[in-house]
């Protein structure tokens, strides 16, 4: 095995378990090998996170309400509960990046002209 370095990592004992039991079962060589491919595996997955992402900002803008808009961000986010409206939170935000910016915006649809 080339360049490998040594850590020590605190495992719940269910997740110690499952390791001793990978490898106990021959389906491992030691414990290391279940680590190392738990970790490929955790990177496969992250980077299909990161292309599904990508996916999503490369798809073409559609003509959506606020309700709509909000919907998405909620389902990619998570829904904020119990905390002021979104739409009304980012128009803010918006309108306050122009205004330091010296520009005008009427609404968060606007596209920037200059």
């Amino acid at each position: 095995m080339p360049n490998v370095e040594k850590i020590s990592v605190a495992l719940t004992p269910e997740m110690a378990a499952l390791v001793r039991n990978a490898v106990e079962s021959g389906e491992y060589a030691s414990s290391s090998e279940v680590i190392r491919e738990a970790l490929r595996e955790w990177k496969q997955k992250r980077l299909r996170q990161l292309q599904n992402v990508e996916k999503l900002i490369a798809k073409p803008q559609l003509d959506l309400t606020e309700e709509e808009k909000l919907a998405k961000l909620n389902k990619l986010f998570g829904a904020w509960k119990n905390q002021p409206d979104l739409t009304e939170i980012f128009a803010e935000i918006d309108q306050q990046r122009h205004v330091y910016q010296g520009r005008s915006l009427d609404s968060i649809d606007n596209q920037d002209k200059g």
